[in-house]
């Protein structure tokens, strides 16, 4: 196995154990602004190939991605992938400047590539997550769903920590806010692009 990849991987087991101190290794790389950028494009590019190949291990039912949001955004992805990537890109780097802005405002003093480079890492880690629920699904289609359930939680945990770590907060309470307040504004700005996109959600739900 390439050195470079078995280093990564440690690292990854090694945030799992202690998501500061895997923080603290990844920003402590010191990589260029164009290095970030690049890694945030790569993890993108695996990240919608892994969607793609989810929604082709099990494809939507005939008539429920016309009244379910998620089902009409993987069809999205599935027609038009290079659009699905930049909406992704885009998507990823507001979502940044929002926890940036969401930890400044709560007294932290994140910087937005330190937070960006750290949702790349974020990114990397999940990416076995998505290894492991696309052969889940294979395997044994519930046990897909669980480790979905499993990601979810994984993912906001480490997302937590990291923010802690980066905007020097002494409380995890502080950091659950900032990323809470950060979804909210995640899930608004998903809502905009879905109808930039032209995917409109369902009646019954505008109505909730």
């Amino acid at each position: 196995m390439n050195d470079t990849l078995l280093s990564l991987l440690t690292l990854a087991r090694e945030t799992l154990r202690s998501p500061a101190d895997g923080a603290r290794q990844v920003l402590a790389w010191q990589l260029s602004r164009v290095s970030i950028w690049q890694a945030m494009v790569l993890v993108v590019i695996v990240d919608l190939l892994m969607i793609l190949l989810m929604g082709a291990i099990e494809p939507p039912t005939p008539g429920t991605s016309q009244s379910n949001p998620i089902e009409q955004a993987m069809q999205f992805m599935h027609d038009a992938p290079l659009i699905g990537a930049v909406i992704l890109c885009v998507f990823v780097v507001l979502f940044n400047q929002v926890l940036v802005w969401t930890a400044r405002a709560m007294g932290g003093s994140v910087g937005f590539y330190d937070m960006l480079l750290l949702l790349v890492w974020l990114q990397f880690i999940m990416l076995f997550v998505q290894a492991a629920q696309i052969v889940g699904m294979i395997l044994l289609p519930p046990l897909g769903g669980l480790l979905a359930l499993v990601g979810f939680v994984l993912r906001f945990w480490l997302m937590v920590h990291f923010v802690a770590y980066s905007s020097g907060f002494s409380s995890l309470g502080r950091a659950f806010g900032v990323v809470v307040l950060a979804n909210f504004a995640l899930a608004f700005g998903l809502g905009l692009l879905l109808a930039l996109a032209g995917i409109t959600l369902p009646t019954e739900m505008t109505n909730v």
